[in-house]
């Protein structure tokens, strides 16, 4: 038995989100791939407090659009972390504005 016959490539991003359009449960296993990850990086971004909602309407978002995804991307976390900076960005933006008309 070969390397490659014991140790299958793991399924890209990419196959599995288009897949997710027929069968939308198998989105599951881009959500267990990348969950803790977005989840760090919005907690860094807006701290503890608010991760898990935002973390949690990256992948309700990502979900959504799934039929949108670029298939030649293979690999999905540039655009989770791209759906989750545009919902922290808009999430600052009314404390900047509030701060501004206060400050």
């Amino acid at each position: 038995m070969t390397a490659a016959a014991r140790f299958p490539t793991p399924e890209t991003d990419a196959a599995i989100i288009g897949r997710s359009v027929r069968e939308p449960e198998c989105f599951a296993t881009v959500f267990d791939r990348y969950y803790c990850a977005i989840h760090g990086y919005v907690a860094r971004r807006l701290g503890p407090s608010l991760a898990d909602d935002l973390a949690s309407e990256t992948f309700l978002v990502a979900l959504a659009r799934r039929d949108q995804y670029d298939p030649a991307h293979a690999d999905a976390r540039p655009w989770l972390y791209g759906i989750a900076s545009n919902l922290i960005a808009r999430r600052q933006v009314p404390r900047r504005q509030g701060a501004s008309r206060h400050g």
